[in-house]
C-alpha cells in the first residue's frame, strides 16, 4: 500500500516532532531532575569558559527554558512548525559551540543528556548537525500542510520511529564508546 506525498510528509514531520521532543525532554530532565543536577550543569557551563561568570546562572536557565518552549511549541498542533524551527535553530548553536569550544581547546565531556566521560567532539557535532537538518527539514516539510489526520496506526509508527531516533540520538556517547571498545578489543 503506497501512501500519498503528503501523507508520507506528514508522517515525516511527526516523526521528526518525537525525535526533537524527545531530545529536548531527555535534555531537560537530566538538566533540572534535582537542585544537585542543575548545580552540575552550571558548574559544566563554568568550565567551558564560554560566558562570564557572573552570567552563567542566567545563560543556564536561558538554555534550559528555551529547550523547554522547543519543547511546548513541539507539542502543541498549531505551533509546531515554530518548535521545530526552534529546535533546528539550537541545535545548530550547539553544533558550532561544541566546534567553537574545541578549537579553543577546552576539553570537557558533554552534559546534554547526563554524565558522559569522553571530552565533546565530533560525535556531538553530528550529533547536532543531523538534528538541526532533521528539524529544518521538518520544518520546511510542514508548511506543506496542513495535513489530514494520521490514523492511530500511522501515528503509533511515526511515534516508534521517532522515539528510536531520539533514544540513539540521546545514548549516541555510549553506542561510539561501545563499538570504539569493541574495535580495541578485536585488535588486541
Amino acid at each position: 500500500m503506497s501512501r500519498s506525498p503528503d501523507a508520507m510528509a506528514a508522517y515525516l514531520v511527526l516523526a521528526a516532532r518525537v525525535t526533537l521532543g524527545l531530545v529536548l525532554l531527555a535534555s531537560i530532565i537530566t538538566k533540572i531532575r534535582g537542585r544537585g543536577a542543575f548545580a552540575e550543569f552550571l558548574g559544566w557551563l563554568r568550565r567551558l569558559a564560554v560566558v562570564p561568570t557572573r552570567l552563567v546562572v542566567a545563560v543556564g536557565v536561558a538554555m534550559v527554558l528555551a529547550e523547554a518552549s522547543a519543547l511546548v511549541l513541539l507539542a502543541v498542533p498549531a505551533a509546531y512548525p515554530a518548535g521545530l524551527a526552534l529546535a533546528a535553530g539550537m541545535t545548530a548553536c550547539f553544533a558550532a559551540a561544541i566546534g567553537w569550544i574545541r578549537r579553543r581547546g577546552v576539553l570537557v565531556p558533554c552534559r546534554c543528556f547526563g554524565r558522559a566521560t569522553a571530552p565533546m567532539g565530533p560525535v556531538e557535532i553530528v550529533r547536532n548537525v543531523v538534528l538541526t537538518a532533521m528539524g529544518a527539514t521538518a520544518a520546511i516539510g510542514a508548511q506543506l500542510g496542513p495535513f489530514p489526520s494520521p490514523s492511530p496506526a500511522v501515528v503509533a509508527q511515526a511515534a516508534l520511529l521517532g522515539g528510536g531516533i531520539a533514544m540513539g540520538a540521546v545514548r549516541l556517547d555510549d553506542v561510539v564508546r561501545l563499538f570504539a571498545r569493541a574495535g580495541a578489543s578485536a585488535h588486541v
